[in-house]
């Protein structure tokens, strides 16, 4: 019986020491920044370039010759 309150109470104290950690974090990470924040900082990649048709080799070519 006394084990059992025991624990019920260390239970209890464990329970509102997180409660009391949550309450009196220094800064909430949720309530750190937005997305504005993060955007100056880390911007979203730019949109890619569309892919220019390359040109075809006209004349003599590099690498590989005919034999």
């Amino acid at each position: 019986l006394i084990a059992r309150d025991e624990r019920q109470q260390d239970e209890q104290e464990e329970k509102d020491r997180e409660d009391w950690n949550r309450r009196s974090h220094i800064l909430p990470l949720n309530f750190a920044t937005d997305d504005a924040f993060f955007d100056k900082y880390w911007p979203p990649p730019p949109p890619e370039p569309e892919p220019e048709p390359e040109p075809e080799p006209k004349g003599k070519g590099k690498g590989k010759g005919k034999k």
